[in-house]
């Protein structure tokens, strides 16, 4: 199940220029490109004439052209040009392909993807972190071979800390998570809890020498229908940020872009570390998650059982349901063969 009225990240930003590419969101593919000024512009990478990947063409006068027979769209899409046409020959109106609204936030291309009148769409999710100089911020990519509720939903696990990143920071020797109170928000929902992180390692044994583990303060911030904001407050003054926007690509596969953003060690000299330690994060949960199955999480069945510390879980499961029956759920869909097929039950 696929959402609609929200908006999605697709790209990095510094990915996007003046040459076409193509994106793959929710199973359709969209041509993101920068007009002359720099402003990022979204069409289906779809030519309505003959179904060539508009992607796979070139921009001129802002406008995007198809590669097979020079069809010129302008950035709402309506074509503009048609080469063969002689000048007495009009553009026929059907000539058009879908546009999205584009925007460039905390180095990402986000789409809206919906029908909601501009008034009644959701905010972007918040970094404000992200602009501020006391904090220094470090990003990438990752693809999971799954579906993209199961990695948002991983995000927001405060129990799998102690075993599944046992070999990071979760300390296996204290996997008590003391009940917690679920905050409703506007755009989804909040949470925090105290749990034991292990000893510090590496350059963050600056922090304290101790080997023994340590008490830390997360708080877990979910964006529907796939964003997620994670912050620990390590005592001191030093606090770190980790920003899990996911883009479902289809039902299989989901591209997670995420962001850290940390008050210590702001120094380019530090970055190195960060990654490492994020990369290494991301390939443990990523070790589990693609074995989850059913792939997408189960919303109307019990084959899944809860206790209380899958209480924001439980919350987010409520908020896909009520999305769902507003109507705003669209089928799930994997690519094959460039076509877009239902995905299988």
């Amino acid at each position: 199940m696929f959402l609609k009225n929200y908006w999605y990240p697709v790209a990095l930003a510094k990915q996007v220029s003046d040459r076409p590419l193509s994106v793959t969101l929710c199973g359709e593919a969209i041509a993101l490109y920068r007009d002359g000024k720099g402003q990022i512009h979204a069409l289906s990478d779809r030519c309505v004439h003959r179904g060539a990947a508009l992607s796979g063409g070139w921009v001129e006068n802002d406008c995007l052209v198809c590669p097979y027979h020079g069809w010129q769209y302008d950035t709402q899409g309506h074509c503009r040009k048609i080469p063969a046409n002689t000048e007495q020959q009009r553009i026929p109106f059907a000539a058009k392909v879908p546009h999205y609204e584009a925007t460039e936030r905390y180095g990402l291309v986000w789409l809206f993807y919906g029908d909601l009148p501009e008034a009644e769409r959701p905010p972007l999710p918040p970094l404000p972190e992200y602009d501020d100089p006391a904090w220094r911020t470090v990003q990438g990519e990752v693809t999971y071979t799954t579906h993209y509720t199961r990695v948002t939903e991983n995000l927001m696990d405060f129990a799998h800390a102690p075993f599944t990143h046992s070999g990071s920071f979760g300390a296996a020797s204290d996997p008590l998570i003391e009940p917690y109170k679920v905050e409703q928000l506007p755009e989804g929902l909040r949470a925090q809890t105290q749990f034991t992180k292990s000893a510090y390692r590496g350059i963050w044994k600056l922090f304290n020498r101790s080997d023994a583990p340590r008490t830390v303060t997360t708080t877990i911030t979910l964006y529907m229908p796939c964003i997620v904001r994670t912050e620990t407050d390590l005592g001191n003054g030093f606090r770190f940020i980790g920003y899990g926007a996911n883009l479902p690509i289809d039902a299989e596969t989901t591209k997670t872009f995420w962001l850290t953003v940390r008050t210590f060690f702001t120094g380019a000299w530090a970055d190195g570390d960060t990654v490492r330690r994020s990369l290494k994060i991301i390939e443990e949960d990523k070790r589990i998650v693609e074995t989850q199955r059913p792939k997408m999480i189960p919303l109307d069945d019990r084959s899944e059982t809860h206790v209380a510390a899958d209480a924001l879980q439980i919350g987010y499961r409520n908020l896909l349901r009520q999305a769902r029956d507003r109507g705003w759920a669209i089928a799930d869909f994997k690519v094959a063969d460039q076509e877009l097929v239902p995905a299988a039950k």
